[in-house]
C-alpha cells in the first residue's frame, strides 16, 4: 500500500470506529498557565488575547494529540470549546472524546 492510501483507510476505520463509541466531556481542562514556557514569558494580558483570538474563529478547533503537525485524514480526538482564564490559567472545556482519549486526559497521562 502506499503510504497516502494506508493513511486514508486508516482514517476511515478511525471514524468508523468513532461514530459507535460513547462520547465524552471533559469541562475545565487546564491547557495552558502564564508563566515561562519555552523561554517565553506569557501574561495574563496573553491568556486574554488567546481567549479573544479563539472567540474570533469561526469553527470549533479540534483537539489533537501532541504538538506535532496534523496527519492528515487524522480523526478528531474531540473539539476544544469555551476557552475561557481562571486565575492564572487558561481552561477548555473538551467535548466529544473517545474513552481512551478522555480517560488518558483526566488521568493526565503525558
Amino acid at each position: 500500500l502506499s503510504k497516502g492510501y494506508a493513511s486514508e483507510a486508516l482514517a476511515k476505520v478511525a471514524m468508523e470506529a468513532l461514530q459507535y463509541e460513547q462520547l465524552f466531556n471533559l469541562p475545565g481542562v487546564e491547557i495552558f498557565a502564564a508563566g515561562k514556557h519555552n523561554g517565553d514569558n506569557y501574561t495574563i494580558d496573553d491568556l486574554n488575547a488567546m481567549v479573544t483570538a479563539f472567540g474570533a474563529l469561526d469553527y470549533v478547533p479540534p483537539l489533537k494529540a501532541g504538538h506535532v503537525k496534523d496527519t492528515p485524514g487524522m480523526p478528531a480526538l474531540g473539539w476544544s470549546k469555551n476557552l475561557r482564564i481562571a486565575g492564572e490559567k487558561l481552561l477548555a472545556d473538551f467535548t466529544d472524546m473517545p474513552q481512551k482519549g478522555y480517560e488518558a486526559i483526566k488521568s493526565k497521562l503525558p
